[in-house]
């Protein structure tokens, strides 16, 4: 009898503890009501991320990626040291987005919201998954974080889990030093009230220690 279920996923496999980040266009759906706007502003994002993954030393091409329709989710290599690197993909991608949006008005800005995280990950036949992804992505699509970038106008803003902000912010390096990021109480899903940290560009960020 012809078998049609659908395929049996390999099995997960695990590698050591890595760097996630996940990227995501802010107001995608309102900005691209067609498929044509879309795909510039998916090729605009793509760019932007290979530029500034230029300026940490980790290309693009070593990185493992997912496409996620309005983002993108990267896994930095095996290895990468995250202090320097997360430092240098915050400033990268500040200063293509101010190259790329300088000329551009109001309404073509592209502008990101970002969040990263590490831990360890969990990988089959269809991609990343595991709590550390899960984890990432209820920072990135937390109600607080969204808030910030709304009232604030940045066209970047990058989120931290806590963990990552001890292990890796407090221990300095790279060009955006600890004291530029300010505490973010975020809820999402089944995350409640946790504390994760928070960088704009320019200082936007100031008055929100306490949010």
């Amino acid at each position: 009898m012809l078998d049609l279920s659908p395929p049996r996923p390999a099995e997960s496999s695990r590698s050591p503890l890595r760097t996630l980040v996940a990227v995501d266009i802010v107001d995608f759906g309102r900005r691209c009501p067609d498929t044509a706007s879309q795909r510039r502003v998916r090729r605009e994002l793509y760019g932007t991320l290979r530029a500034a993954l230029r300026l940490t030393g980790v290309p693009w091409a070593t990185c493992d990626h997912e496409d996620r329709g309005d983002g993108v989710l990267i896994v930095a290599p095996p290895g990468v040291d995250p202090v320097p690197f997360l430092g240098r993909l915050g400033h990268g991608l500040a200063v293509v987005l101010r190259r790329h949006n300088g000329p551009a008005g109001d309404g073509d800005r592209l502008r990101l919201r970002v969040a990263v995280h590490h831990g360890d990950v969990e990988r089959d036949a269809y991609g990343v998954f595991g709590s550390a992804a899960m984890f990432l992505f209820r920072l990135l699509d937390a109600d607080a974080f969204r808030e910030v970038l709304r009232t604030s106008g940045a066209d970047l803003g990058l989120i931290t889990s806590d963990s990552l902000h001890t292990d890796v912010v407090l221990r300095g390096g790279g060009p955006v030093p600890s004291s530029a990021y300010r505490r973010l109480w975020v809820s999402c899903k089944e995350v409640r009230d946790v504390r994760a940290w928070l960088w704009l560009p320019s200082g936007l960020v100031r008055g929100l220690n306490d949010r």
